[in-house]
């Protein structure tokens, strides 16, 4: 009567921590809902699969899969032409032993699109890479290399906190140390002002480091 949740939502559940060996990762800016449509169809079979949005300013559609084993070249190859990683400026590398393929799409000195498959250990700094619009010469030699962070450590693979508004944990951070509250953070960064669904992280963050008076 509190809540108003309704008593069937109340039920005893186990959980077990599922192996899927096999990783799927890709990012693909541009016609997200018409990219979505075409995809989803491909995935039906994989054991797990996420699609989700990301950025601001150039939206993009993000992927995370998984399967016990590799799934059929052919079908792999369906998902890389329909993100646009099968012909044009790619850089590409295969390792059909290991059932790796890895694919970047750099244009205009900036990637548009990617898909590791099989390892994906570069996922996050290199969708960093795509948010902050470089690939400069000096990385691109590492895009396709089995790295949990970039060499050097010049990428910062930034936790995304609002993904509504494309704000990281870093900005908003920085804007409580510079003396900023929750409707202060909301003003100036735009996060916790879409879906809500980030604002209680914000407020342990102001906890945690509050706000300079």
């Amino acid at each position: 009567p509190v809540s108003k949740q309704p008593e069937l939502k109340h039920a005893g559940i186990e959980v077990e921590k599922v192996e899927l060996p096999w990783q799927f990762f890709a990012l693909v800016e541009g016609s997200v809902q018409k990219r979505f449509e075409a995809l989803r169809p491909l995935f039906e079979g994989f054991a797990y699969a996420s699609f989700s949005l990301t950025g601001r300013d150039r939206s993009a559609l993000v992927i995370r899969a998984a399967c016990n084993e590799a799934p059929d070249a052919t079908q792999l190859a369906q998902i890389e032409q329909l993100l646009g990683l099968n012909e044009g400026p790619v850089v590409a590398y295969d390792d059909p032993r290991r059932a790796v393929g890895k694919r970047v799409r750099i244009e205009e000195g900036r990637i548009v699109a990617l898909s590791l498959s099989g390892e994906t250990a570069a996922r996050d700094w290199l969708k960093q890479l795509w948010h902050d619009g470089t690939a400069d010469q000096a990385l691109r030699r590492w895009l396709l290399a089995p790295l949990s962070t970039p060499p050097g450590g010049g990428v910062r693979a930034a936790k995304t906190l609002c993904n509504c508004m494309n704000v990281g944990e870093a900005a908003i951070c920085a804007g409580i140390d510079r003396g900023l509250d929750l409707n202060g953070l909301k003003r100036e960064l735009g996060c916790g002002t879409s879906c809500g669904s980030c604002v209680p992280e914000i407020k342990r963050l102001l906890v945690k480091q509050p706000a300079v008076a």
